[in-house]
């Protein structure tokens, strides 16, 4: 499971550019610990957009027989 989903960061992206507020003010606004992580939220959204935001491996769920084999 991921920690922000991709609603909860286009929204702080969003806020950003919209705002007159800096990346720190923003992190802390949305109780982000570390406003580099708001930073490569932005340039992954100026250059490949939403799906810049997507969680790149989402969660594997194996069944039990799986496990035995493996």
């Amino acid at each position: 499971m991921t920690k922000y989903t991709k609603q909860f960061k286009l929204q702080v992206v969003q806020d950003y550019l919209t705002s007159s507020l800096g990346i720190v003010l923003i992190a802390r606004k949305y109780q982000i610990k570390s406003d580099m992580t708001v930073n490569k939220w932005v340039r992954q959204y100026q250059r490949f957009g939403t799906a810049g935001l997507e969680v790149r491996r989402p969660e594997k769920v194996y069944d039990g027989t799986f496990k035995v084999n493996v």
